[in-house]
């Protein structure tokens, strides 16, 4: 059911949001970020038929204080500042891609936002109701099960012309839709943009117009590569983009854990340091020599040898893990969203 809420004399103008950029001053301007994206053949719009554009492999990026670009002088709110939302905050204020007085910030425990007001001087703390009021940029980054809360906070201030993005992949984004009166986006960020690397997901709603999109894809470009995908995409490409990094941190855990039990005097600590070092050489060679993982697995699994046997092994067993990993997980969205309530 709509729960489209105006509130007398409510401001109804349609911006655009590209508009809130400014110019950075010459001492701030940084190379071009490279792994440029482009989403000319993806339109993201709820339910239609689309298909994830990436013109380019990412690559290496700058550190988040050498990257090319201006600065977001829109007021823009971040309502739950938790693992994934303070992430996020921080980053985009510490690569410059937001000015910090135009960050508005809510949080249900006001611990988290006592340490970001130190961290940041001059940004705005307030609860979930002025924030939206304040903002035309709103992230909403809480857990799905807490969004109907902040959402019922926010509800007199919400408008047409606002852009409100989740960060909660089980909320569908036609269900926010028909939830508020703004236009609506999904952003599945990761763990890797702490140091301005990895991808970060992108879907968009039936509102959404071109200049939300270059706001939205300008602005994680600053601090990752960001790719739009359809939202029936979501749960596979959350699984590898956002889960990735936990996931291969476990594999390269594990694999460490039973080398050392093979042999008494092999320290657990050298198991660590080896696959981590390892997997570092190794994905800097995929990247700089353009080598896929077919092709590493082929240069080194020569016939024959014990890498060989190993890699034998590893498929008779690992994917069916991962057909595990992926049914399982969107078995469980599947049911959290039917019961979803916002």
């Amino acid at each position: 059911m709509s729960r489209h809420i105006h509130k007398k004399g409510c401001r109804q103008r349609n911006i655009s949001l590209t508009e809130g950029y400014k110019a950075v001053p010459a001492s701030r301007i940084q190379p071009k970020r490279c792994g440029h994206f482009s989403g000319n053949d993806t339109i993201g719009l709820w339910g239609r038929s689309e298909k994830s554009s990436l013109r380019e492999p990412p690559c290496n990026m700058q550190p988040l204080d050498e990257r090319q670009g201006s600065e977001l002088t829109m007021n823009t709110g971040f309502v739950g500042i938790g693992s994934m939302g303070g992430m996020l905050v921080r980053t985009l204020l510490r690569s410059r891609a937001i000015a910090v007085e135009n960050v508005w910030a809510a949080n249900r425990s006001e611990g988290k936002l006592t340490a970001l007001a130190a961290e940041f001087p001059g940004i705005h703390i307030a609860g979930a109701r002025k924030v939206a009021s304040s903002c035309d940029l709103l992230f909403l980054c809480v857990k799905a099960g807490d969004a109907a809360s902040a959402l019922a906070q926010m509800d007199p201030e919400l408008y047409p012309g606002q852009l409100l993005v989740t960060t909660a992949s089980q909320i569908l984004l036609q269900a926010l839709e028909d939830r508020v009166p703004c236009r609506v986006a999904k952003l599945i960020p990761s763990i890797t943009q702490e140091i301005g690397a990895g991808v970060a997901l992108l879907m968009y709603g039936s509102r959404v117009t071109a200049d939300d999109r270059k706001l939205l894809e300008d602005l994680m470009g600053r601090i990752s590569h960001p790719i739009v995908i359809a939202e029936s995409q979501s749960r596979p490409a959350i699984g590898l983009a956002s889960g990735g990094p936990a996931f291969v941190a476990y594999l390269l855990k594990s694999m460490a854990e039973e080398a050392a039990r093979t042999v008494p005097d092999f320290p657990l600590e050298l198991a660590l340091s080896l696959v981590q070092e390892t997997a570092t050489a190794t994905l800097r060679l995929m990247a700089e020599a353009k080598m896929n993982p077919h092709e590493v697995i082929r240069r080194v699994a020569l016939p024959g040898g014990m890498t060989a046997l190993g890699i034998e092994i590893l498929s008779r067993y690992v994917p069916q893990g991962w057909q595990a990993v992926f049914r399982e997980s969107a078995e469980r969205e599947k049911s959290a969203r039917e019961t979803l309530v916002l």
